[in-house]
């Protein structure tokens, strides 16, 4: 397009403005996808959570526990029915050896995620948090904002649950009074 000549310049504009449109309606389309699929109960994050494989069945995505489901297991019932700190159980794993997924040592904000995690009850979960990407100062800022509870979608899911019903949500009762 020659940008000097007025109805060049026009054209390319709307060339535009109907790309900016077709990208906004994939995006739509794609989201729709990404809910009816939690509510199906399937798994779409990228990774899955410590104590899970994730495995394709057909075309579709879920969980299976792994050898790591009984670390998950214990870090539960450390937390919830002896008492431990999520310190504590932190510094035990990193003294029995045991290797978290990711870096070289557990530490209590991963102890946190994992106990608030609902995976281990057997759900899915969905738009929990929104990424935001800005630019302030000429840099490219993204904040991960938590959303409301009304907008978070937490389906059964297909795999099964590492912990059992009660267990999960004495610890959740627990981490809400922390």
């Amino acid at each position: 397009y020659d940008m000097n000549n007025k109805m060049e310049r026009r054209f390319f504009q709307d060339e535009l403005m109907r790309g900016r449109d077709f990208l906004d309606y994939t995006k739509e389309i794609l989201l729709r996808g990404r809910i009816a699929a939690v509510k199906r109960g399937l798994y779409i994050a990228r990774f899955a959570p410590y104590g899970y494989d994730k495995v394709l069945i057909g075309k579709d995505h879920t969980l299976e526990p792994n050898e790591n489901a009984d670390v998950v297991r214990m870090i539960f019932d450390c937390y919830a029915n002896q008492g431990m700190t999520y310190y504590q159980i932190a510094c035990e794993l990193n003294d029995m050896g045991v290797k978290p997924a990711k870096g070289d040592k557990w530490n209590k904000s991963t102890i946190s995620w994992m106990l608030r995690n609902v995976h281990y009850d057997g759900k899915v979960c969905f738009n929990r948090v929104r990424r935001i990407t800005s630019i302030e100062n000429g840099e490219k800022v993204t904040k991960n904002l938590r959303q409301p509870a009304e907008e978070v979608i937490i389906a059964e899911g297909k795999h099964p649950a590492i912990i059992d019903h009660e267990t999960f949500v004495k610890a959740q009762e627990k981490c809400a009074n922390n």
